[in-house]
């Protein structure tokens, strides 16, 4: 909880193993956050995304066009 709080992600994303079906919903609770469980689809704006890694991490985008999803 101390990371999430600190980097502040939009999606925490958890395993569907018997640990990450332990382990998200407690830290849900503890960050007072939502939950969904057993997503089939995640659909995630990636140009809004790459500007994100951009400005955030040190990913390297070269050669990467958003529109190519």
């Amino acid at each position: 909880t101390d990371a999430i709080r600190r980097k502040k992600p939009e999606i925490v994303l958890f395993g569907a193993t018997h640990i990450g079906r332990d382990l998200a919903p407690r830290i849900a609770a503890r960050l007072d956050t939502g939950l969904t469980a057993d997503c089939t689809r995640l659909d995630i704006d990636t140009a809004d995304y790459m500007e994100y890694l951009e400005k955030n991490t040190t990913a390297s985008l070269a050669g990467l066009d958003a529109d190519d999803g």
